[in-house]
């Protein structure tokens, strides 16, 4: 399979996925979230389509019923592998499982680009969305993120300076003290 059919399948498969399994994004189709993450890192002028592809699949393995087996049959292993890095690990709570991602994510070329992409989405989201609850999930985990994945990518400013953004943005919608480095 070509890379650029790649991506054409990865977009498709993720959004049938995610279909059947009927998960959404806010009531949205849950490809938005998705295609969100993309956008992401096309504005951050990632080109590898590998990359790409993963990222319209970062979510299929942990939140569907897809393995990484299947990943790989169908997409190759780096994309296998970079969707594997950004899939939670198990744990007792979401504190232990994230603890056990970053772990293996910056074990894993350009998994990182994907993860910030995605965390910049959820918490412009949350935001938006008005949903202050997640906002402050992600801005109570905003240090251990920042510790455990700051240095494992040096290409990533951009992403670390929005995400720091965003949380300045939250923080004076939902009137919330920041009290971490972002």
């Amino acid at each position: 399979m070509k890379i650029n059919e790649t991506i054409e399948v990865a977009e498709e498969f993720a959004n049938l996925i995610h279909t059947d399994s009927g998960k959404t994004y806010d009531k949205k189709p849950y490809i938005t979230h998705c295609q969100e993450v993309v956008d992401i890192l096309l504005a951050n002028n990632v080109t590898d389509k590998s990359i790409i592809a993963a990222a319209y699949l970062h979510d299929v393995v942990e939140d569907c019923d897809v393995s990484l087996t299947t990943i790989e049959d169908i997409f190759g292993r780096k994309i296998r592998d970079l969707v594997y890095a950004v899939t939670d690990e198990p744990g007792a709570n979401r504190k232990e499982r994230k603890e056990k991602t970053y772990k293996k994510m910056v074990e894993i070329e350009n998994a990182v680009k994907i993860k910030l992409a995605d965390r910049i989405a959820n918490v412009g989201h949350s935001i938006d969305s008005n949903n202050e609850r997640m906002f402050r999930m992600y801005l109570n985990e905003a240090e251990d993120f920042k510790i455990a994945l700051y240095e494992a990518d040096s290409e990533t400013d951009n992403y670390w300076d929005t995400l720091r953004d965003l949380f300045r943005d939250g923080a004076k919608k939902f009137k919330v003290y920041v009290g971490v480095k972002t």
